[in-house]
């Protein structure tokens, strides 16, 4: 059984973290998808702000994040591949 959008860890207009990507840079999308264009990149570790979600897109729970202070929110999903992308942070 895989993680799905009832497994929310996250809550809008709360703040969260990248979680372990094994190195790997992540996509910031203009939109909710997989298939959507990308932003930009985010390491493991990169702190964002929640300013809206959660949405379903490709049964994936995401969310608009604000990545940086000098672009615009962008969404990114929760958790890919059986493994949560962002984590809460207290």
């Amino acid at each position: 059984m895989g993680l799905g959008p009832s497994n929310t860890r996250l809550a809008a207009f709360s703040s969260t973290k990248v979680a372990y990507t094994d190195g790997q840079y992540k996509p910031v999308r203009i939109a909710s998808g997989f298939n959507e264009e990308i932003l930009g990149e985010v390491q493991e570790g990169t702190e964002m702000s929640i300013v809206e979600g959660p949405m379903c897109i490709d049964n994936v729970t995401w969310w608009k994040v604000l990545w940086s202070q000098d672009s615009r929110p962008g969404w990114m999903p929760e958790f890919s591949n059986e493994s949560y992308l962002l984590e809460p942070i207290p």
